[in-house]
């Protein structure tokens, strides 16, 4: 993970990878884990900078008597403080990351990280697995098209795409599925257009009139 080509990949998405590797899906996508885990790291870095138990106390009292700040500000200050606080130690923080994303990422300690995550206590601050958590990822963006293809009336007419409706739910997109004689599309609702156009391609055929009709309405600007 730390060859050249990895590198063209910017830090955080690497990261992200090597979460969802060694932990599974859900545990990374834990945002009251991951709140935790930064703020453990965070503490220990600070107390190889000698600051002191009583210090790291007095600021959760002083943040936490304050407003809620706004995430993506908070990141910022979070880079800009560290980067402040690498440089007045003689650390560089780039190095650094690489160096400790080099090491996690070895099959050995992969192994000692899952085991140590087993053994640590659940429902709580500590570090820990939390198999009773409901998931805190993001609901699914997953949606059914159903919609057929109707042929031109007249010779020479195109075939047009008559979409049915759009649901969340699967078996109701497939029970309309069945009355109306259609085609399921399983969408992800941000890529809607890609995401239809793969699907109809495969079932309708590329080459399709009917395809090409949704292709030119869908990718229009």
């Amino acid at each position: 993970m730390n060859s050249n080509s990895d590198k063209e990949i910017s830090f955080q998405p690497r990261v992200a990878d090597w979460l969802n590797d060694c932990f599974g899906q859900e545990i990374a996508a834990d945002v009251i884990e991951r709140n935790h885990r930064f703020l453990e790291e965070a503490l220990e870095l600070v107390q190889a900078c000698n600051c002191s138990a009583d210090e790291a106390h007095k600021l959760v009292d002083y943040v936490f008597g304050r407003d809620v700040g706004d995430k993506p500000q908070e990141v910022g200050g979070v880079l800009v403080t560290l980067a402040a606080l690498c440089a007045a130690q003689g650390v560089d923080m780039h190095q650094a990351g690489e160096v400790e994303l080099a090491r996690i990422s070895q099959p050995e300690t992969v192994v000692r990280i899952r085991e140590k995550q087993k053994r640590k206590p659940a429902m709580s601050p500590l570090p820990g697995s939390y198999p009773d958590r409901e998931s805190m990822s993001q609901p699914s963006t997953l949606r059914y098209v159903v919609a057929k293809t109707i042929g031109g009336y007249t010779r020479g007419s195109k075939d047009e795409i008559e979409v049915i409706g759009v649901y969340d739910d699967e078996e109701v997109a497939a029970k309309v599925r069945l009355i109306s004689s259609a085609q399921i599309f399983e969408v992800e609702m941000n890529t809607l257009a890609a995401g239809l156009l793969a699907n109809a391609g495969q079932l309708f055929g590329s080459d399709s009139i009917g395809f090409q009709l949704m292709a030119s309405k869908l990718t229009a600007k």
